[in-house]
């Protein structure tokens, strides 16, 4: 285990200086880089300043009115960029949006928890975990499943043994972390997903409107799938006997397709069904400006998670449908059943996630620094 110490303060200040490292910034469409973006801003409406560091992505293309504060490195351990990127910035935290997947093929974060470690033995700058993803199950993995496992775990574990504070976001995760893991409980912390686009109230006439324009009945059942083109498939592919037969007994009418990570969808998508017999009843709308996302979630009735049961909270996607108050149906892997969640009200805001984080970063920090009422 590596002892980290507080790094030394120069001068006393009341501004939160952090940089979130995700594997991916626009063009890429991704949750991770939602959930930086709605994090940086929520930062800096607190006060702090935020800085974007991604594997992948153009400069150009950030959003500047979001995240004022940006910048673009490639990091690598033969270019140092990382270390020059944190440096400059005279950072008080550097983040981690970890899905190992998005940092390695193999989803074995071996190469950024190498380059985490040096930054603990110079003794730069404090780092925290946000855990979106941990190592898979054997069965998950196929014939390469007890070897490659193994390697995920341990390379995961040590990269969150780095760090001064960790996030998972789902239960599941906090579980691995204190019991895998075996990390310590005073630098876990649970971080809820909040919806990755805003909640949108139509009225009646309005949502009516809207459903015409789809050649959709005031009345009929409307399921949504929400997300890159991938995670659409996967929710189709996880609820395709429940969907097919909810299609067939006309218990759904039509099923809206929102977003997809480019303007042309997959040719097979809807061959999850298992037959073209339901083309007249699925509408693609591909990619859409944020405000339309939640108008379209808003006329429908039930949202197809793509997540399994235990860990569907990870998912932005079914955060987005739990806050407009769909339906959601969401496989249990454990079972071979479909389980149906209502909302209750109860669902995570990104102030309230923010307010976490902020809280725990802060400590220890100069100036007493706290959030804003």
């Amino acid at each position: 285990m590596v002892r980290t110490f507080p790094r030394p303060l120069v001068k006393l200040r009341k501004t939160l200086r952090v940089s979130i490292l995700t594997p991916y910034l626009t063009p890429a469409v991704c949750g991770l880089l939602d959930h930086s973006r709605h994090l940086g801003h929520e930062l800096i409406r607190r006060g702090g300043t935020v800085q974007l560091l991604g594997l992948y992505g153009e400069e150009g293309e950030i959003d500047t009115q979001v995240l004022p504060e940006k910048r673009i490195a490639m990091w690598g351990v033969e270019r140092g960029s990382l270390n020059a990127a944190i440096a400059e910035a005279e950072l008080d935290w550097l983040i981690v949006q970890l899905s190992s997947y998005g940092y390695s093929r193999w989803g074995a974060p071996w190469g950024l928890g190498r380059i985490l470690y040096k930054l603990k033995q110079g003794n730069r700058v404090r780092l925290a975990a946000i855990v979106h993803e941990t190592h898979c199950m054997p069965a998950q993995l196929g014939w390469k499943g007890p070897i490659l496992s193994l390697w995920q775990r341990y390379t995961v574990s040590s990269l969150l043994h780095c760090c001064d504070m960790i996030f998972p976001t789902v239960d599941i995760w906090l579980e691995q972390c204190l019991c895998d893991y075996r990390l310590p409980k005073d630098r876990v912390c649970l971080l809820p997903i909040a919806a990755n686009v805003q909640s949108v109230i139509l009225t009646s006439s309005e949502r009516e409107s809207l459903r015409e324009a789809l050649g959709i009945l005031p009345n009929s059942k409307v399921a949504a799938i929400f997300g890159r083109w991938d995670s659409q498939k996967l929710a189709l592919r996880r609820l395709s006997t429940e969907v097919r037969r909810a299609l067939l007994e006309r218990k759904i009418e039509h099923i809206i397709s929102i977003g997809g990570d480019g303007p042309n969808p997959p040719k097979d998508l809807w061959s999850e069904l298992g037959g073209k017999e339901f083309n007249g009843r699925l509408h693609i709308l591909g990619p859409q400006p944020v405000n339309m996302v939640g108008k379209y979630l808003s006329i429908c009735d039930i949202g197809l998670v793509s997540a399994p049961l235990r860990m569907w909270k990870k998912s932005g996607a079914a955060r987005a449908y739990e806050q407009a108050y769909l339906e959601l149906w969401i496989a249990d892997d454990s079972n071979n059943r479909m389980e149906i969640v209502h909302p209750d009200g109860s669902f995570p805001t990104w102030e309230e996630t923010a307010e976490i984080l902020w809280k725990k970063l802060a400590i220890g920090l100069p100036g007493g620094m706290s959030p804003l009422p």
